[in-house]
């Protein structure tokens, strides 16, 4: 009986180092909105907890793993963006100097705005 009070007192230690944010501190953390926020919440993307007051915390280290996800998401998005805009550029017809040159330069926009 004593250890599962032990044990439980151990959990709540580890439990409260954690930092935990509140929706609204998640939200400019994130850049979402506040009721994107719940609405990831109530769907289980996000884990939560009420405090007494019956204030939801998101603990900080599920919304670093969202952000770095949301990058490396915006980072693919990039990419597909600029072969699309180089396979479309691929598509002008190259038939004197002048063009060619135009096109080269438009490659190395694309590559720059993207990049």
């Amino acid at each position: 009986m004593a250890y599962d009070i032990y044990v439980r007192h151990v959990i709540r230690q580890i439990m409260t180092k954690e930092k935990y944010l509140t929706i609204a501190q998640a939200s400019s953390y994130t850049g979402l909105s506040h009721r994107t926020i719940q609405r990831y919440i109530a769907s289980g993307k996000l884990p939560s907890r009420k405090n007494a007051s019956g204030v939801r915390h998101i603990p900080e280290k599920f919304l670093k793993c969202y952000v770095k996800a949301e990058h490396s998401n915006n980072r693919a998005e990039q990419g597909i963006v600029r072969e699309v805009l180089l396979q479309m550029l691929d598509l002008l017809p190259t038939s004197d100097i002048a063009t060619l040159t135009k096109k080269q330069k438009l490659r190395k926009i694309i590559s720059a705005l993207v990049s």
